[in-house]
């Protein structure tokens, strides 16, 4: 068990440390780990307690002990400040450690443990294993999506890049020799080109730097003189578009050796040795420039370590960062306008601190029926964290052409953006949908009376059309019957104008005797559109029709006097009138006889 002095250190109860001391390894001073015990979920102390600060995990130079010293970087004043003292037992080691900008956890290799090299996730208490890889790396870090890089030594020189993909993802083991851990010792190589040295650590970048928006790892080669390393690598496990570039610095750097690499805030940054602290420049893709080979360098001074001049030993460096991006907010949850001009609005907002200005433009697909305002947002290292607001107004056009839907483009301009990294952030749209406040393409069909009935006597009855909004040019309808022997239209078609399109046109249906007793029937009168001489704005409309029902007037009447007709065997009488329904066009006969003349 690894116990707190009071000193700023941890010490491990010897009784146990065959069985625990595996999970003490790699942890701030606050780490507490029993052999007996259950362990807490790893959480994110670094980044809680510092995620304003680079963190330095660097051996105490005292080789075998496993200490090793933590400490936050004061950027701006070149000053290194140790946190706490992490003490692992004799022969084990750390390498690699990495911040993941997913989980917010701290990540490194560990060695000289059994079952070792393993990838260790931890924080000041806990301490969890989620995978075997290949060796015990002295050069790592995460990427922008959230998958560990490292790299091996291979006869003195850095060899090789290999990827732990996601491990935030990964199952979490307490115990080193879980069986169950996922063995990754053998991943495929994202490079095949050599790196010609040994380069100390590494940081990464994903962005454009000419040649669109790829991942990158770079660093500072160990060599005389000193290079910069420029990895390009896939996303996928493949060597292919690999592209290893050694660029020179535009200042002289020194010989080495490097320490530790940081990507924070957009900068990367990396230690010397003897305390120079050096920036490689993001603001533009000629500062790190491949295809000249040149790079563009700072000295940002010595860094003082604990209050005075002392050298960084070996180990690397640990950032917490958040992926170069932006999130946009539409308010209520959509975007929605008028014709008439109304507005709404959504805002934009940078998900990192930028190592520079980033100008996103802000573009209309359709400026007639919506725009916006302003076209370009500007987010600085100083406002990068406030959200701006984009105003949408819809805009009033003659065209009856119902709600449209417009996109908005927000998009990274690279001209004006000091940030490499956000160079390469995709671009990101909102739709707008615009109300149209135009009357509707349409007609609309009112029926006398409510509904349509004429008789096949040639009775007749109407209905009315009239278009709803005004064409650009003629709209014809025409009106057709379903069944002429039924009933029959007039007019066929009707031709509405620009100057008439408001004037109510009638429709006459008339009966027609069909010859034959067959009751009423109903017969469908259709309105279409006729496209080929019609305002197209009007084509599309959908046919529609009238029912009219047309009555059977054939038959006759029979009306008993006082309701009933009754005689008696004496040769009394009672009579019944009979009645035709309608005019005939000829005589009509009607035969009467009695059923019983006894």
């Amino acid at each position: 068990m690894r116990l707190f002095n009071g000193l700023g250190k941890w010490r491990f109860r010897s009784s146990i440390i065959a069985t625990a001391v595996i999970s003490t390894l790699l942890v701030p001073v606050t780490l507490f780990v029993t052999a007996d015990t259950a362990f807490a979920a790893v959480d994110n102390h670094y980044c809680a307690n510092y995620s304003g600060t680079p963190i330095m995990v660097n051996d105490d130079n005292s080789n075998s002990n496993g200490d090793y010293y933590v400490r936050t970087l004061n950027v701006s004043g070149d000053a290194a400040s140790q946190i706490h003292t992490l003490n692992m037992p004799n022969g084990y080691s750390i390498n690699a450690v990495g911040i993941s900008p997913i989980d917010k956890k701290a990540y490194g290799v560990v060695g000289g443990a059994s079952n070792s090299p393993l990838l260790a996730r931890f924080d000041n208490n806990e301490v969890e294993y989620v995978a075997e890889v290949k060796a015990t790396a002295t050069q790592g870090t995460f990427d922008a999506h959230g998958d560990f890089l490292y790299s091996v030594k291979s006869s003195g020189d850095t060899s090789g890049l290999y990827r732990v993909e996601r491990p935030d993802q990964l199952q979490a083991y307490t115990n080193q020799n879980d069986s169950s851990l996922p063995d990754q010792s053998n991943p495929t190589n994202l490079i095949s080109a050599s790196i010609g040295g040994t380069v100390a650590d590494w940081a990464a970048i994903r962005a454009d730097l000419g040649s669109g928006v790829a991942n990158y790892v770079v660093g500072i080669r160990n060599s005389s003189p000193s290079r910069v390393v420029v990895i390009k690598y896939a996303d996928t496990a493949t060597t292919s578009g690999s592209v290893v570039s050694i660029l020179t610095p535009d200042a002289t750097m020194p010989t080495g050796p490097f320490r530790n690499a940081y990507y924070h805030e957009g900068r990367l940054l990396f230690h010397v040795k003897k305390g120079e602290l050096w920036e490689l420049e993001t603001g533009s893709a000629s500062d790190i420039n491949i295809s000249s080979g040149t790079a563009n360098v700072t000295n940002l001074g010595d860094s003082t370590v604990d209050g005075g001049n002392k050298n960084i030993k070996d180990g690397d460096g640990m950032a917490c960062f958040d992926s170069p991006g932006f999130t946009v907010t539409e308010s209520g949850g959509d975007t929605s306008v008028n014709e008439s001009g109304t507005t709404d609005t959504f805002t934009v907002v940078l998900d990192s601190k930028p190592v520079g200005n980033v100008v996103i433009g802000v573009t209309s697909g359709d400026t007639d029926e919506a725009t916006v305002s302003p076209s370009s947002l500007t987010f600085t290292t100083g406002n990068w964290n406030s959200a701006q607001t984009v105003t949408v107004t819809g805009v009033d056009e003659s065209d009856d052409d119902g709600d449209q839907d417009t996109t908005i483009t927000l998009s990274v301009t690279d001209g004006s953006t000091d940030d490499i990294a956000y160079d390469g952030v995709a671009n990101q749209t909102v739709t707008a949908e615009t109300v149209d406040n135009d009357p509707q393409a349409g007609f609309t069909v009112a029926e006398s009376g409510g509904g349509t009935s004429v008789a096949e006597t040639g009775t007749t009855d109407t209905f009315t059309v009239v278009l709803d909004a005004q064409p650009d040019s003629n709209v014809v309808i025409d009106v057709s019957s379903g069944d002429t022997d039924e009933a029959t239209v007039s007019p066929s078609s009707l031709t509405f104008t620009t100057g008439n399109w408001n004037s109510a046109q009638t429709v006459t249906v008339t009966g027609v005797a069909d010859n034959a007793v067959d009751g009423s029937q109903n017969t469908t009168i259709t309105m279409a559109v006729n496209d080929g001489s019609s305002d197209n704005n009007f084509d599309s409309l959908s046919d529609q029709t009238v029912t009219a029902a047309t009555t059977d007037p054939w038959g006759f009447t029979v009306t008993q006097s006082g309701g009933t007709t009754a005689v008696a065997e004496t040769g009394s009488t009672d009579t019944f009138t009979v009645v035709l329904d309608a005019q005939p066009s000829s005589d009509v006969v009607i035969g009467v006889s009695s059923g019983d003349t006894d």
